[in-house]
């Protein structure tokens, strides 16, 4: 869903926004276009309502990690967070010296250990997520992972 709404939205005429601030007018331009005909109905089906995919992720995570909590034996709440942490700290890090290296090969500058530091204590931290601003601060899916570790911290309670 995610990967089809940001698609489509690549497409001329297919940037209908409803992620961020909902409007009567986008929704009647969704309406205009969307029943004429079966593509029409798909791309600005998923063009308007696929970012609800995420909410889709979490509850479908949600549901598998107690699932899997349910049939381990208890651990303590750092066993169970450390490994979570370590693994999507892994994942940003090289997310984040990929970015780097895409900026040294496209500007020609030198990798900035700075915006690599910056990128991983921002969203690890998780308090770019709270700041409208920094939010989409680098391109990516990086603001998923501040979610994450969210999530992670408060899924035992």
């Amino acid at each position: 869903m995610i990967f089809l709404h940001n698609y489509f939205h690549w497409e001329r005429g297919m940037g209908i926004e409803n992620e961020f601030a909902f409007s009567t007018s986008g929704f009647r331009a969704f309406l205009d276009h969307a029943f004429d005909g079966p593509l029409a109905f798909v791309r600005y089906t998923f063009a308007y309502f696929g970012h609800f995919g995420v909410q889709l992720f979490v509850l479908t995570s949600g549901y598998g990690l107690a699932i899997s909590a349910r049939s381990k034996r208890k651990e303590t709440y750092l066993g169970y967070l450390v490994p979570k942490l370590i693994k999507i700290l892994a994942l940003l890090l090289l997310g984040a010296i990929f970015i780097s290296l895409v900026q040294y090969i496209k500007n020609g500058r030198s990798i900035d250990i700075a915006v690599v530091v910056e990128i991983v204590l921002g969203r690890m931290s998780s308090f770019w997520n709270f700041s409208g601003s920094d939010i989409f601060r680098y391109s990516g899916p990086f603001w998923f992972f501040g979610l994450i570790v969210q999530l992670y911290v408060l899924f035992p309670f």
